[in-house]
């Protein structure tokens, strides 16, 4: 079937019928990068070590602590999953604290979806336009499917934006204060978007968007960065997953939010106003957690700061802080110039091979689809014989959410490798017959929402499936991966370039899909249904397993 082009950006003043189209930077705690220097000038300054001693003696105690390292990891790693959290338990608090920045993403995302497709926010900023020239009487309220991409997309070029300029200031500020500043920025981008009431102005909603996008796009990158660099590595996939469990359980509940503001406050500016306002107490809780964690004490120690880094140890309960700080300047000490690296740096020859791979993981994850269903959901699943598709969002939210906790014991029980293959094969599957169903069992012009009941069910159905295979394949693993594929004098630059083009990806979704729609109607899916044909083979081939390994071994398997 094909959607009827005006309902993508019509909406009725008396009806509600409009479907209205319109991941970390990773430094393990004892291990340290053992990159050549070739790319260094010899003749600049390091840093002081801690403890001096010759090359031999240094060679061999690095040596030896990887060894005793990986022999500790090893251990705990075979013990139960209670005991690990127990013998961590300090830690995983503080990164549980961190990744609270994550519930503002999820949160937009859960909330965007609904509001768009309310009569009283197309009623606010939409215009109104005579339907029959020889009544002029007849009227109704129109956004064009334009203006609904502009408002959803415009956030991702605040994300873009964000992640290359907020997130530097993690070079030279430390990780905690630029993701403080970040939230303070979510809070004017709210209030931007809340004063267009009084406006009715449309372009002031997507320059709110925009400024929302800032803090969403910054703290994507500084927040699992923190988690990386305060978790130890028998844990560290299981703490970067906690930013994306606050992301799924966010949408989950912005999700029931928005339902229950369109079930109480039905066609009132309350019923969209509210959701987002309570945006603002989600940034205010967010940076009471961020002022309760400890700084990076590997920034820390990068400014000589050695005091407040043994601090931050004992805070995040470091069982050998003296051996810690060592590790930590022995490897700092290797990326000394890091910080004088342009960001061409990324662009060399043994360097441009991860690069690629990252930013392809970060497209794939993306052009999945997952975002398509999050931003439009209410409006696809209108036609698809749902009595409420709003309930339906709610439905797509829960299982997202439940299949997080289950799927960060997936990628650290299978592995990143072989979680992204069998989620490629399990997404491709649920795509293909959801796009089949939807182009080809649907009837556009059904005079009865009965009609499309059986094909509707089933097609929500194999959407909750997609769902399912996605959580811990490309929503987990893919970040994971990613965020341990980089040596660290590089890693804030070749993270931020890769999850740029993420957002790029989404930002297409976001602007794309209502104007698309418009004319293929449910085939789109076949376009991400590709994506994760060609994703498989490109994790089959150029994606290799990196769970339980250090960063020097990662390097190693790229340079040779």
């Amino acid at each position: 079937m094909s959607f009827k082009k005006d309902d993508f950006h019509e909406s009725s003043k008396s009806i509600d019928n409009t479907p209205n189209l319109s991941f970390e930077i990773d430094r393990d705690q004892n291990q340290y990068e053992l990159d050549d220097l070739d790319a260094y000038d010899s003749k600049k300054s390091v840093k002081k070590p801690l403890i001096t001693s010759d090359s031999s003696d240094s060679e061999s105690s690095r040596d030896d602590n990887i060894t005793n390292d990986n022999t500790i990891a090893t251990g705990i790693q075979n013990t139960s999953a209670l005991k690990q959290f127990w013998y961590y338990k300090k830690v995983i608090c503080l990164c549980a604290l961190i990744s609270l920045t994550g519930f503002l993403f999820g949160w937009d995302t859960g909330v965007i979806g609904g509001i768009i497709n309310m009569n009283s926010f197309i009623t606010k900023l939409g215009h109104e336009i005579i339907i029959d020239p020889l009544d002029p009487s007849k009227t109704k309220i129109i956004l064009e499917s334009y203006k609904t991409g502009a408002i959803v997309s415009g956030y991702h070029i605040g994300c873009i934006t964000g992640g290359f300029t907020i997130a530097k200031l993690a070079d030279t500020l430390g990780r905690r204060y630029p993701i403080l500043i970040s939230m303070a920025t979510y809070i004017v981008g709210i209030l931007i978007q809340i004063s267009s009431i009084y406006t009715g102005w449309w372009i002031q909603f997507v320059l709110g968007r925009f400024t929302t996008g800032l803090c969403i796009g910054s703290v994507a990158v500084l927040s699992p960065m923190l988690i990386s660099e305060t978790a130890p590595t028998v844990i560290r996939g299981s703490c970067v997953c906690l930013y994306g469990l606050n992301i799924c359980g966010a949408i989950f509940w912005a999700s029931i939010t928005v339902f229950q503001c369109k079930e109480h406050y039905p066609m009132t500016n309350i019923e969209w106003i509210l959701p987002l306002a309570l945006g603002i107490l989600a940034a205010s809780i967010a940076s009471v957690g961020i002022l309760l964690t400890p700084e990076s004490p590997r920034y820390l120690i990068s400014q000589n700061d050695y005091i407040n880094a043994r601090i931050s140890l004992q805070k995040i309960g470091d069982s050998d802080i003296e051996k810690t700080l060592n590790s930590i300047q022995e490897s700092l000490l290797l990326d000394s110039n890091a910080n004088e690296l342009p960001f061409t740096e990324i662009f060399k020859k043994r360097y441009i091979k991860r690069v690629i791979i990252g930013v392809f993981m970060m497209v794939f994850q993306q052009m999945s689809g997952i975002d398509y269903f999050f931003y439009y959901g209410t409006a696809l699943f209108k036609y698809a014989g749902v009595e409420d598709s709003y309930f339906t969002s709610i439905i797509l939210a829960s299982v997202n959410f439940l299949v997080t906790i289950p799927g960060i014991y997936i990628i650290e029980k299978l592995g990143r490798r072989k979680a992204l293959l069998i989620g490629s094969v399990l997404c491709f599957i649920s795509l293909f017959i959801y796009s089949t169903v939807g182009t080809f069992m649907l009837d556009a012009n059904a005079s009865s929402p009965e009609v499309n009941k059986t094909p509707g069910m089933i097609m929500v159905i194999f959407t909750c499936l997609f769902i399912i295979s996605f959580s811990p394949s490309w929503g987990a693993s893919a970040g994971v991966f990613v965020s341990e594929l980089y040596p660290l004098h590089i890693k804030s630059s070749a993270v931020a370039f890769g999850i740029a083009f993420n957002w790029g990806s989404n930002f297409f979704i976001g602007f794309c899909t209502p104007i698309i729609s418009e004319q293929i109607g449910y085939a789109y899916g076949y376009v991400f249904t590709g994506f994760m044909f060609i994703g498989f083979w490109f994790v089959y081939y150029m994606v290799p397993e990196t769970q339980g390994i250090s960063l020097e071994q990662i390097s190693a398997l790229f340079e040779n």
